[in-house]
């Protein structure tokens, strides 16, 4: 809401004026609207329980389970539903690029005033340059909610080890996806030519949905912990996780590459695939060790000794992780039909290769996708074949040198990648391109860096 109404909406079936076809940008606070451009949604439950339990009476056993709905934020990030308030113009190609949306030696076409606040706003009739690409949010937005659940059993082994194993899950509906234009040419009418005229609201160019609330998601998860808490100069904490991510919209940020935006506006279900944050299998393992001489210590904690040769300690940090999914889009989209999201290839058989086959120059079977037809959508799916995994081992050394009543040096050596492995990125998936197939980039490498520390 704005303290002057200065918001917008858009109705998709009140018919234009000016174009005669529906799409009606509206103004909060005008012609019947309210101070707000959606309804508001307020019907939500969101209820929490849990409970521990100690079967038995067990001092060693605990069993933990808990349930939760949680509601996210109407609108993610900012407001810029301001049609009618702002000087602004949109100006696009008919055909995809073929023909320019205009020539600099005829001065930019007109934009709309913005004190033009009728059904007719920013609209031209069917068959003219179209000028402007309203933003919105739908009239009847509901607010996004993710059901959350977990049971888990742990148990004490005894030396200050505990082990947990458990079951995590995260159910999400109505999720914000990224800003979605819906204005694409149906599929029955996709062809040669002009393709503005076969938009559902010709008399606009793009016209988006802000963060539209209807996508799905879905993670189950088994994850099991051994930690030791610090005793006798030792800790250390490993976690295993045995996980399936799906989601049928992109999130904010993906560490797979999966194709961004929906392929076909009219065929939202295709969208349902594993997501780019789908990892797996993933094992992580840290443990930090006071080396046992020196000041404090099992042996050598007194004299020069200690204060020479005690006082290490040793950190290390393991990651194993599989790769994430990896989807393929062409690199030209031959549709022209204005989707809101790039044209997927056309799959003839599984693209993954064996572990033997694979390499940096032909990670994946590139003979396996093709593009599609001219007008047509591709059939694959947003994600096909599994990306490189992750190995790493990271190492510190520390060297405490006290003295007095409060005074410390202290000597780091830190190694990131301590075995130098290459760690790849993922391949490049834009079919079409030169480089189809083959991996580009890698991770950092090994390096190095010392520190001294004083504390006083």
């Amino acid at each position: 809401m704005d303290a002057n109404n200065r918001q917008n909406g858009f109705d998709l079936a009140r018919v234009n004026p000016v174009s005669g076809t529906p799409g009606v940008i509206t103004f909060a606070g005008r012609d019947g609207l309210g101070r707000t451009v959606w309804n508001g949604d307020y019907n939500n439950w969101a209820p929490r329980f849990g409970f521990a339990w100690k079967p038995g009476g067990s001092t060693r056993t605990v069993i933990r389970a808990s349930y939760g709905i949680f509601y996210g934020p109407p609108l993610p990030g900012s407001n810029n539903m301001t049609a009618g308030f702002e000087i602004a113009g949109d100006f696009q190609s008919p055909d995809n690029g073929i023909t320019p949306a205009f020539l600099l030696r005829n001065g930019f076409p007109a934009v709309p005033p913005p004190a033009d606040l009728t059904p007719g706003f920013a609209a031209v009739r069917v068959g003219q340059p179209v000028r402007y690409a309203p933003q919105f949010i739908e009239t009847n937005r509901q607010l996004g909610y993710s059901q959350q659940w977990n049971f888990t059993i742990q148990r004490e082994l005894g030396w200050n080890t505990l082990f947990d194993i458990g079951y995590v899950a995260n159910v999400g509906h109505k999720l914000n996806g990224p800003n979605t234009s819906i204005n694409q040419v149906p599929p029955a009418l996709m062809g040669a030519g002009g393709a503005q005229v076969r938009r559902p609201f010709p008399q606009f160019a793009n016209v988006v949905s802000v963060s539209p609330m209807w996508g799905n998601s879905s993670y189950h998860s088994m994850n099991a912990k051994l930690e030791k808490r610090f005793s006798g100069g030792l800790n250390f904490l490993s976690n295993y996780t045995y996980s399936k991510f799906i989601d049928d919209v992109a999130a904010g940020f993906e560490n797979g590459n999966v194709p961004g935006g929906i392929q076909n506006l009219y065929d939202r279900r295709a969208e349902k695939a594993l997501s780019g944050n789908d990892v797996r299998h993933r094992f992580n393992t840290s443990s930090v060790y006071e080396l046992p001489w020196g000041r404090g210590r099992r042996w050598m904690n007194g004299g020069a000794s200690a204060f020479l040769l005690g006082g290490w300690n040793i950190g290390t940090l393991l990651t194993l992780q599989q790769g994430s999914p990896n989807g393929v889009s062409t690199q030209v989209n031959s549709t022209n039909s204005f989707n809101p999201g790039t044209q997927r290839a056309n799959l003839l058989r599984n693209p993954t290769l064996p572990k033997n086959q694979r390499g940096v120059n032909r990670w994946f079977d590139t003979t396996a996708l093709v593009a599609p037809q001219q007008f047509t959508f591709g059939n694959s799916g947003r994600a096909l074949f599994e990306g490189p995994g992750l190995v790493n081992l990271d190492l510190s050394l520390l060297k405490n040198f006290r003295w007095g009543e409060g005074y410390n040096a202290q000597f780091r050596l830190e190694s990131f990648n301590i075995a130098n492995r290459a760690n790849f990125d993922d391949p490049n998936t834009s079919l079409g391109s030169a480089g189809f197939g083959v991996i580009g980039a890698a991770r950092s490498a090994r390096s190095v860096q010392l520190g001294l520390r004083l504390e006083f």
